[in-house]
Parts: structure tokens; sequence; C-alpha cells
């Protein structure tokens, strides 16, 4: 009888073994052939983004601003008609929230775009709505100077928090005034 059982059982480890080997190998498969079908959508996504949110834009340049931080120069004409400002932040359940901000030349913020998030729906997809986001339009005049003011604490007291989204909206403000920072910090020169 303990034969039976030692016998079944290993046929049962060694069958649940190969069901999972071939799932896996399946999984790899599959990512393999999908990982660059993916890659394009993101691409292609992102450059109607960006289009959208600077439609007067002939073409979009990525700029290396240092070694972790690009941006986005609108061109039109051979000009640069405003830089768009990757951000990321973390939301409520700790997954990044992703946002775009639009900057002019006069270093004044013109929109600001949530790129993707997974934040609760119903409560934390409030932070896509136009109530909210606008709130940053005409801000960020003040980076370009010099100033000692940090621009995390000047968003924060001045940009209203989404009732019922606190996280995810503070998620956002962070990211926005980081993303502002780090641009001031080493790209004064682009609006010379």
């Amino acid at each position: 009888m303990k034969k039976y059982w030692l016998t079944k059982g290993l046929r049962y480890t060694l069958t649940l073994s190969l069901f999972a080997a071939i799932s896996a190998m399946t999984l790899s498969v599959t990512n393999q052939f999908t990982a660059p079908i993916i890659a394009e959508t993101e691409q292609k996504r992102l450059e109607e983004t960006l289009a959208q949110m600077l439609p007067e834009a002939d073409e979009f340049r990525l700029m290396p601003i240092d070694e972790d931080y690009d941006v986005y120069l609108g061109i039109k004409e051979g000009l640069m008609s405003g830089v768009i400002l990757p951000a990321e932040s973390r939301g409520f359940y700790g997954e990044p929230v992703e946002i775009l901000i639009l900057v002019n030349t006069d270093g004044e913020i013109k929109n600001v775009e949530i790129q993707r998030h997974r934040e609760t729906p119903g409560i934390g997809t409030k932070i896509e709505k136009p109530e909210f986001l606008s709130q940053f339009t005409g801000e960020g005049r003040h980076l370009l100077e010099d100033n000692d003011d940090a621009l995390e604490g000047f968003l924060k007291s001045n940009i209203d928090t989404v009732s019922g989204a606190t996280v995810s909206s503070s998620a956002v403000i962070t990211g926005v005034g980081q993303a502002l920072e780090e641009f001031a910090a080493t790209s004064s020169s682009l609006f010379e």
C-alpha cells in the first residue's frame, strides 16, 4: 500500500511539473512574439499623445537631459515650440502614475496629461479629469528664476487634491513637481 501511494504521488508530481514546464515555455514564447508588438503600440500611443498635447509641432525630438532623464522637444519650422516632460510617481497601490507635462518656451505649464496609471476605477481615475489637471496650467513660470522655494511644495500648496483620491492626486502633484525641478536644474539653457 505504501509503494502504491509513493508511485502515485511521484506520478502526480511529474505530471504537475510537466504541465508547469509546458505552461512556462508557452508563456515565454508568447512573450517573445508579443513584446515587439506591445512596444510598437506603446510608441504609437506616445506619439499620438505628444501630437495632441502640442498640435502645432511638426516633429518631436527626444533630448537627453542627464543620464536618466529625457524630454521631448516640440519643433515647428525648425524652432522649439515647447518641451514635454515625462514624469512618474507612485499612486495608491504603489504602481506608477505616468505623466506628461507640456512646458512652453516661457517656462509655463500649458498642459498635463496622465499617460498611464492603475488607480481605482471611478475614484483614482479622477486624476485624469480636466477639473484636476487644468489647475497646473499657467504654473511654473518661476522655474527659470533662481529661487530657493521648493517647486513641489509650491505645487502642493496651490493645487487642490481630488476628494476621495488624495493619494492619487498627490502622486500627480509630486510627479509634476519632481519633473519640473529636474528639468529646471539641468536645462534652463533651452529657453534662452
